[in-house]
């Protein structure tokens, strides 16, 4: 259910026209499925959870209000922000993520063996880029960060 857009030739984006929820939130194993989907469609739990709220948004006069606003603004400014929240294929054997307490600050994706390696930044604070304001890092830059924030060299006895 994450994306109801797809890309089929790097040109031509269709909707996806069918979609079977199952064994989720409220959801049983016999789920339901649900066709004739539309460039906006409306999902909600399977014991009716959020409906009254959005008939209640889409008949009253009132100005809707509240974080869903943000949202909705985001992704008319941003329409391609979903798919940045899409976490990638690796393009490398090993992967890292580098944070800032529980928030992905860039992914990470190594291969060693070659020694090349690949970065995604999911923010544009610089301090918080495992590389700061280098986009495309060499793998010596890679050792230099893992020395530096990761395992600091030891002294040698």
């Amino acid at each position: 259910m994450r994306n109801l857009w797809y890309n089929d030739d790097g040109e031509n984006i269709k909707l996806i026209t069918k979609i079977i929820i199952k064994n989720i939130a409220s959801y049983n194993s016999n789920g339901v499925e649900i066709e004739e989907l539309t460039k906006l469609n409306y999902f909600f739990g399977n014991n009716g959870c959020g409906k009254s709220t959005i008939e209640r948004w889409e008949t009253s006069k009132e100005v809707v209000k509240g974080p869903v606003v943000l949202l909705l603004q985001m992704l008319e400014q941003y329409p391609d922000y979903p798919k940045q929240l899409q976490i990638p294929q690796k393009e490398y054997p090993l992967r890292l993520w580098y944070m800032y307490q529980q928030k992905p600050c860039t992914l990470i994706d190594i291969n060693e063996i070659e020694q090349k390696i690949h970065i995604i930044n999911y923010t544009d604070n610089l301090m918080f880029r495992a590389f700061g304001k280098v986009e495309n890092p060499d793998y010596e830059m890679y050792e230099e960060f893992l020395e530096s924030r990761c395992f600091p060299a030891c002294g040698q006895d």
